[in-house]
């Protein structure tokens, strides 16, 4: 999980220098050993993939990050769902 944190800043920092033929791979790796590691369906899985769809996103790449995007969606949509308001 350290070295997914570690990629997760280091795609993040060299998203922001608009970078992002060389943040989108380490985005990648990030996601996967969070998925790996959490499971498919876990909030933090959702943020990676939503940061992994602004890259593309940015990348001219629309169909891949809304993809991204929605499967953020779904799996935070599924987390607010199971909680109570009371």
């Amino acid at each position: 999980m350290q070295q997914a944190r570690k990629l997760f800043f280091e795609s993040f920092a060299l998203h922001k220098q608009l970078r992002n033929a060389e943040a989108r791979p380490l985005m990648v790796r990030c996601l996967e050993i969070r998925e790996k590691e959490l499971g498919p369906d876990d909030v933090l899985v959702a943020t990676t993939a939503g940061s992994l769809g602004n890259i593309y996103d940015d990348l001219g790449d629309y169909a891949t990050a809304e993809s991204l995007y929605l499967r953020e969606l779904k799996i935070k949509r599924k987390r607010w769902d199971g909680i109570i308001v009371k």
